[in-house]
């Protein structure tokens, strides 16, 4: 970010869209055009690394479900089952 324009490094690094923004606005079409692929770059990278991580989530949530949830569904029909056993 050396090339950049003074006080632009803090919201480029943090936004997308402030890099967009300020791709667009740098002055020079080579310089802006690196930061806006390094931004969608990045911005890809992140998404994959979150996606990767919720679906490691999701999966171990479901194993643990799996071995640890109830083994039957109760159906909620207790009268019908045990009609005879209350006189």
């Amino acid at each position: 970010m050396g090339q950049l324009p003074a006080g632009v490094g803090g919201p480029v690094s943090r936004a997308v869209g402030a890099a967009l923004e300020v791709a667009t606005r740098v002055g020079d079409p080579v310089l802006g055009q690196r930061l806006a692929d390094a931004a969608r770059g990045a911005f890809v990278s992140g998404f994959r690394t979150a996606f990767v991580v919720a679906t490691v989530v999701a999966l171990l949530a479901a194993a643990m479900v799996a071995r640890y949830g109830p083994r039957e569904v109760d159906d909620g029909d207790d009268e019908a089952a045990g009609a005879g056993d209350a006189a």
